[in-house]
């Protein structure tokens, strides 16, 4: 990758945030800002947001592999633990229980001008603040640590190229998007 400039940067920024604008229209038009759809999805009766999930993810895939393998991307991995997952997973699923959103979909509802979804915002971004300041410097060294593993990727668990990895994922998330398509689940 090239070395960074404030030039570089600056560009980044600008596609990040062209991207992210694209991203919360997609989403919108998909019909994720909708907390009915949302709900939908939780009580397993509107697959609409598995679908436009699964179809994120194909794409997602496939074009992270183009970029990195252009020299435009660069995949970073992290030493992940148990603490991490658990602090991820509860503070994930307690505002998602209270809200109703998750963070994708509560900016685009927020977007949309949906009022639960402002007022939400508002909440996660006190809340990750909040987080940060007094929770984290807390919770980094006592909990976070708990249990650290190993760096590991699909490709270093399943001992495959990079290539055949990202074709098999492809694979079964068109496969579960079919089985979802056609009710067959």
């Amino acid at each position: 990758m090239a070395e960074q400039t404030p030039a570089t940067a600056s560009g980044q920024r600008i596609t990040g945030l062209l991207i992210g604008l694209a991203f919360g229209i997609l989403l919108y038009e998909g019909g994720l800002a909708s907390y009915d759809v949302i709900e939908g999805q939780l009580l397993m009766r509107d697959f609409t947001f598995l679908k436009v999930l699964l179809s994120a993810m194909i794409v997602a895939t496939a074009g992270f592999s183009i970029l990195c393998r252009a020299g435009l991307a660069e995949r970073k991995t992290m030493h992940p633990s148990l603490g991490t997952h658990l602090a991820g997973g509860l503070i994930m699923g307690a505002g998602f229980a209270l809200l109703g959103y998750g963070p994708a979909s509560v900016l685009a509802a927020a977007g949309a001008g949906y009022p639960d979804a402002l007022a939400g915002l508002i909440g996660i971004l006190f809340g990750a603040g909040l987080f940060a300041r007094s929770i984290y410097p807390v919770i980094s060294r006592r909990f976070l640590g708990y249990r650290k593993l190993d760096r590991m990727t699909l490709p270093d668990l399943f001992r495959l190229g990079e290539c055949s990895v990202v074709i098999l994922v492809i694979i079964v998330l068109l496969f579960v998007l079919w089985l979802i398509t056609t009710r067959i689940v």
